[in-house]
């Protein structure tokens, strides 16, 4: 993965070298400096064939969040997914960010058929012409890439796996990582988020089901959770999608 190293001016900067296998990753993340302003992210301060020069930041891991904090992701995550934003049909997204998590990703053969399942369910709701806006995603938004600078200012950094995504897949990531449960906090945050994004209700049910689904795999494969509770999960999150099985 990662080869890290300090630079001698390491309370300035930080020198991060990339190995050849990983160089893809390098590519994404120039692009992504040069093709917006994005304010919330440390400065690019220097590239090259196999390594890049960032600022340093002091920091503080956020392992809490108040409700200023909740609004603040929010606004930034809202304001990093209008960078080169494109429309997309929704189906063929579906279909496209699914192939990783359901065959490159399962654990299990069961697992893999549940996930296959729901997402065969999800997509028989998606209708025929529907639509998403995709721009940049952070993709790994957790406690330790969130930091708060002394004035609050909350700046997202390890921006290793920045891709076009829908929105949604970095608003699961810091609901499973920080609100599971809050919630309070959840609700507040929902009610901000939605104001942010340019879907209908319908639309933000369906990609907010497909985001649970997979992120929720991604962290409970982790502590060995059985398929009976995966699929207790899914379920509850699914409702509004499976009433066809029972016809």
């Amino acid at each position: 993965s990662w080869i890290w190293k300090e630079s001698r001016d390491w309370k300035l900067s930080i020198h991060r070298q990339f190995s050849p296998d990983r160089l893809h990753k390098l590519d994404n993340i120039v692009k992504f400096y040069n093709t917006s302003d994005f304010a919330y992210r440390p400065k690019l301060l220097e590239t090259g064939e196999d390594f890049l020069r960032e600022e340093f930041i002091e920091w503080e891991i956020i392992n809490t969040l108040s409700t200023f904090d909740m609004a603040t992701i929010v606004n930034n995550i809202a304001d990093l997914h209008k960078y080169h934003n494109q429309v997309q049909k929704l189906k063929d997204y579906l279909i496209h960010k699914s192939e990783f998590y359901v065959w490159t990703m399962a654990s299990s053969e069961s697992i893999k058929n549940a996930i296959a399942w729901y997402l065969h369910t999800l997509l028989m709701s998606v209708p025929k012409d529907a639509t998403i806006h995709t721009g940049y995603i952070h993709k790994d938004i957790r406690p330790w890439n969130v930091i708060k600078r002394p004035n609050d200012e909350l700046i997202f950094i390890d921006w290793e796996w920045v891709e076009f995504g829908h929105i949604l897949a970095d608003v699961q990531k810091i609901i499973h990582l920080f609100l599971q449960y809050d919630t309070k906090k959840l609700d507040v945050f929902m009610n901000n988020f939605a104001k942010k994004i340019t879907e209908d209700r319908e639309i933000v049910l369906m990609l907010d089901a497909f985001y649970y689904m997979m992120t929720t795999w991604l962290h409970l494969s982790k502590w060995k959770i059985d398929l009976e509770e995966f699929q207790r999960l899914m379920d509850f999150k699914f409702n509004s999608f499976i009433k066809w099985k029972l016809i």
